[in-house]
């Protein structure tokens, strides 16, 4: 189940409930079908409500493709439509249109802030900088696909050489650090 704060009464309502089957529902909401999906080697369960599609089917672990948590704005107010992919730990990369990945968005289990953690400079060339108060312990390189393609467990004063095989393009980068933290961030390299 997912929930959201209600503002009226502060107490948390139903915004998603994936433990029922079509016909059932909670609050408005009325599940039409539920569907299975394979993403990346994981079926997820999708539901389709209130005959709306709104992208497509609100998807478990992900929410809805038409905004990353909820159909509606209230919970994703500057969303600015749909989203593009999706990138957890567990499911990897997920590409919903066919346009590139623009915007990838961490997990609730990644454990990480995007401020504790930058990269430059972007594009890379050669080299890539890690700036962090935390120590860098190594760091994962997947494409858009989200296939590794390489894995470095020893990274120097937080800099790493760009390998000179991986061609120009976009890539997700996952950084761990010392305290076995770990964030993902889009990577981009032009030599």
């Amino acid at each position: 189940m997912v929930f959201k704060l209600n503002q009226e009464t502060n107490l948390f309502d139903t915004l998603y409930n994936f433990n029922l089957i079509a016909g059932e529902g909670w609050g408005n909401t009325i599940i039409d079908s539920v569907v299975y999906i394979n993403i990346n080697g994981t079926i997820l369960k999708g539901l389709y409500v209130n005959g709306e599609t709104f992208g497509g089917p609100i998807i478990e672990r992900i929410g809805s493709p038409a905004s990353f948590i909820s159909d509606n704005p209230a919970c994703d107010p500057i969303d600015g439509g749909f989203i593009r992919c999706y990138f957890d730990s567990v499911l990897g990369l997920y590409n919903f249109t066919t346009k590139d990945c623009e915007v990838v968005t961490n997990s609730v289990f990644e454990n990480m802030t995007e401020s504790e953690i930058s990269i430059y400079p972007q594009p890379a060339i050669s080299d890539l900088n890690i700036n962090s108060n935390k120590i860098v312990q190594a760091v994962t390189i997947y494409n858009l696909l989200g296939k590794e393609l390489l894995k470095i467990k020893s990274i120097n004063k937080n800099i790493f050489n760009i390998p000179i095989e991986l061609q120009d393009g976009i890539y997700i980068i996952k950084i761990f650090t010392l305290e076995n933290n770990s964030i993902s961030k889009k990577l981009t390299i032009k030599h």
